[in-house]
């Protein structure tokens, strides 16, 4: 995860935005010791949730929930053991750590981050949220929402335009859009309620499999989205 902060809003750069890729950014103080000898906190994250999911290790499992989606999961971890959990393990069973990829680890803002990563031809995605001194999963159902407007999820189509819609903020929010990495110069237009966020491309994408990634924030809350589709 690059610790420092991502260009925002309607001109985020090019190629040249936080693309994940510096392993070894300066960790900043009040970081614990167990993220500083992290190389990839946001990876570090979603390898223990799949290790844990796999183990049926519940107790490991909320430990890296935020304390909002522990309340949404839970509130308890007795109640989260119960149903939670297995909408949780349900998620991340098919992702294999030893065959994980990572396609975006980035720190948005001073309190968000987002993680996408791919395991063969199933993604998956989460806002981060750092917090007791560590960068934690904000999962469950929140106030906002992400639908994928295009290309669609698993579609096969010619693609110079990535667009999603964000859902729970009708005055817009701060979102990032991702094709592949590369956090791309997208726009924001706010109508009825909902905002829709996309990026133009300079030309149309290489033909085969590519994965996208929304991220938006607004307030206190924050939601991520990855999917995938082949372009031709």
């Amino acid at each position: 995860m690059r610790l420092g902060l991502c260009a925002l809003g309607l001109a985020a750069i090019l190629a040249a935005g936080c693309g994940g890729q510096n392993k070894t950014a300066a960790v900043p103080p009040s970081v614990s010791t167990s993220v500083q000898r992290s190389l990839d906190p946001g990876l570090d994250a979603v390898t223990r949730m799949i290790g844990a999911a796999r183990a049926r290790d519940r107790v490991a499992l909320w430990s890296l929930l935020s304390d909002r989606a522990q309340r949404r999961l839970g509130p308890t971890l007795p109640d989260f053991r119960k149903t939670g959990a297995r909408q949780l393990e349900r998620r991340v069973r098919n992702l294999s750590r030893n065959g994980l990829h990572e396609v975006v680890s980035d720190r948005i803002t001073g309190k968000f981050g987002v993680v996408a990563v791919a395991s063969g031809r199933r993604v998956f995605a989460a806002p981060l949220r750092f917090e007791h001194g560590s960068w934690r999963m904000e999962l469950g159902r929140g106030p906002l929402a992400i639908r994928v407007l295009g290309p669609d999820v698993g579609s096969v189509t010619r693609v110079q335009q990535i667009a999603f819609e964000i859902h729970g903020a009708p005055g817009g929010a701060t979102a990032i859009l991702y094709a592949d990495g590369v956090n791309l110069r997208s726009r924001e237009a706010v109508a009825g309620g909902s905002a829709t966020v996309y990026a133009n491309l300079e030309s149309p994408l290489t033909r085969g499999r590519h994965t996208a990634v929304a991220f938006a924030t607004d307030g206190d809350a924050a939601v991520a989205r990855a999917w995938t589709f082949v372009a031709r």
